[in-house]
């Protein structure tokens, strides 16, 4: 699954987007080692500066998967970070966060 991204992902990254939170400023859904399911999807999310609690936050964009995905689409699990990081044209470039994924997996 690595440096592949199936339309589960799809699907989850772009209900983050288009349904989620105004204070959401970025999102990106990607695969994440895991010990017992070999692999599973991560939300990143970074917020925009609101003096609404981020875990409150969390809640709802679980509660927005949770309603408008099927179960295998919905992430496993969500992070929320100060940036994400970026390629050349300035898009989310998700085969860094899943580097990222799979060298902390291994520390």
């Amino acid at each position: 699954m690595p440096g592949k991204r199936g339309d589960g992902v799809l699907r989850a990254e772009a209900i983050l987007r288009e349904l989620s939170d105004p204070n959401v400023f970025q999102c990106c859904v990607v695969s994440d080692p895991h010990p017992k399911y070999k692999y599973v999807t991560k939300a990143h999310i970074v917020l925009k500066k609101t003096e609404k609690d981020p875990e409150e936050i969390l809640y709802e964009l679980k509660k927005l998967c949770e309603e408008n995905l099927p179960d295998y689409s919905c992430p496993f699990s969500y992070s929320i970070k100060e940036s994400l990081p970026l390629t050349a044209v300035g898009k989310v470039d998700w085969r860094a966060l899943e580097q990222q994924a799979g060298e902390t997996s291994k520390e």
